[in-house]
């Protein structure tokens, strides 16, 4: 467990609670985790629709395919040096503390300071009136997680699913790697400061359960590009600011974004890739595919797009991209894990294909098991987007010019193909 034996006794008994894991004996633990496998398996890492229509049916459809192939794979921790093991009692614990805390101060959404006094973010509620702020770096209920050179990663033992991966630091300079010589990280720089200038309709949604909190004087935006449902019709559709089209940033960008797949699928268990594979191919859904997605133009993935079946798959069709935001404590209707990462100017090396591995804290992702990551520019971080998450406020180290937050994910409507007049026909293997 986290946390001392005294504090889960405590926090056990004020929430009445049953105790910590590490206090039943060898038969109580395994006959515990049994019956906590078929109560907490079906979350998954999947979101799907409750109603009855057609695009319903297929997220339903790709939530089984995926829950089955990313069940009891606890053991499996690809390619990092170090596991955490947490509990289902670990979350209810923490966020019962969480909703203690909101209650007393008469809050209702949840927010995590970066700085070492949480008094310092004034600004959080001049824009968010219903928000606590959770100070995170001297908080006795908070277990902070750095990354090193061999990677960290989180399973939830009652679920048998992954939490989070934080990728190895190394991978920080595979980004800037490749036969490309223009693939430099002052060209990705330059194409996510591009791409954060446009302003495009609907770019501050990223779902309706958490709120969105700017710092110091980043412009307000919240720019998601790539595959997302056609909001003004049926289908879906590729997603680019019309100034941004064909550019030579646009093209730096969707590279960027493939090579972010590329790192990140090393890490994932095989069992859940060919999982993803199938659920895209059951419901056809063709937005994975590289060379499906058009790179002059917004557009309709077409009948020419390849399916999840082409081996050369980015399993993130959509990126979120911001400055200096922070968001409130949520979780998301998405298909598939999500990849976060933080970006500071003054830690890439200006014309060099690598970024500076020696760089400082910028800011922490927490959990609702009451884990926060420690985010520097260039970390990876897979999570699971049905856990409670959110990213923190700036730390002190960020500075005026604030810092680059970037979100990889798959909308669960996108595996509904955003049109009720397709017919779902279920696989016969299915029954």
């Amino acid at each position: 467990m986290m946390k001392n034996s005294n504090n889960n006794k405590r926090k056990a008994a004020d929430s009445n609670l049953p105790l910590p894991s590490s206090k039943l004996t060898r038969k109580q633990r395994r006959n515990k985790r049994i019956e906590d496998m078929k109560t907490y398996s079906e979350k998954g890492f999947s979101h799907a629709y409750k109603s009855k229509n057609e695009c319903s049916k297929r997220t339903q459809h790709a939530k089984a395919v995926l829950n089955k192939a990313g069940t009891r794979i606890q053991d499996i921790a690809v390619g990092v040096s170090k596991t955490i093991a947490i509990f289902e009692e670990d979350n209810e614990m923490f966020m019962a503390y969480v909703k203690r805390e909101m209650e007393k101060n008469g809050k209702s959404k949840a927010v995590f300071s970066g700085k070492i006094d949480s008094k310092n973010d004034t600004h959080i509620s001049d824009q968010c009136e219903n928000a606590h702020v959770f100070g995170i770096q001297n908080n006795k209920n908070i277990r902070i997680v750095n990354n090193d050179d061999g990677g960290v990663s989180c399973i939830n033992r009652s679920s048998g699913q992954i939490v989070f991966i934080l990728l190895p630091r190394k991978e920080v300079k595979f980004l800037c790697k490749g036969k490309n010589k223009k693939m430099t990280v002052d060209n990705i720089r330059l194409s996510l400061e591009a791409i954060s200038d446009c302003k495009v309709a609907n770019s501050g949604v990223r779902g309706s359960k958490r709120e969105i909190i700017f710092e110091g004087d980043a412009r307000k935006n919240y720019v998601n590009v790539g595959v997302a449902a056609d909001r003004g019709g049926k289908g879906l559709k590729y997603k680019m600011p019309k100034k941004f089209e064909g550019t030579e940033r646009h093209y730096f960008l969707k590279k960027w974004m493939c090579k972010v797949s590329n790192v990140v699928e090393k890490y994932l268990p095989t069992r859940i890739l060919s999982g993803l594979r199938k659920a895209a191919d059951d419901v056809s859904f063709k937005g994975f595919a590289v060379s499906g997605v058009p790179i002059k133009g917004s557009g309709k993935l077409g009948e020419g797009n390849t399916t999840g079946n082409h081996p050369r798959m980015c399993l993130f069709p959509t990126l979120a991209l911001s400055k200096s935001v922070a968001l409130t404590m949520h979780d998301d209707e998405d298909m598939f894990f999500s990849v976060a990462a933080v970006y500071h100017d003054k830690d890439w090396d200006s014309g060099k294909k690598q970024l500076d591995e020696n760089c400082e804290v910028l800011k922490y992702f927490t959990f609702g098991c009451g884990i926060s990551v420690a985010m520097r520019t260039g970390d990876l971080l897979v999570f699971n987007p049905q856990e409670q998450h959110c990213i923190s406020t700036n730390t002190e180290a960020v500075g005026e010019k604030g810092v680059f937050t970037t979100s990889h994910y798959c909308k669960t409507n996108l595996f509904g193909l955003n049109d009720n007049d397709i017919v779902f026909a279920k696989k016969e293997e299915d029954g």
